[in-house]
């Protein structure tokens, strides 16, 4: 037999201040305005991939160096990984 004691019980119920949800609301701001950017962006890139193909556009999210003596702390682009090899051929 087992027996379970409840010591902290609140109904679903909506927040009763910004406090509760502060740090998620902080979050989801964050994460709109980045979605708006990126919308906004979105034919610059469309552009760059045309232009420069997948790993141009991936080298274009690369940080600069921290440190511009040793170069040290800067980060690659976005990782470009190959699934498939696509050929278009020339008689179509």
């Amino acid at each position: 037999m087992y027996i379970f004691v409840v010591t902290g019980y609140k109904r679903s119920a909506p927040a009763e201040s910004l406090d509760e949800v502060k740090t998620q609301a902080i979050d989801d701001f964050k994460l709109i305005a980045a979605y708006e950017k990126l919308k906004a962006d979105q034919q610059k890139y469309l552009d760059k991939a045309a232009a420069e193909g997948i790993e141009g556009l991936a080298r274009s999210f690369e940080r600069p160096p921290l440190d511009p003596k040793t170069g040290a702390g800067g980060e690659s682009g976005l990782p470009v990984v190959r699934l498939a090899q696509l050929m278009e051929s020339a008689s179509r």
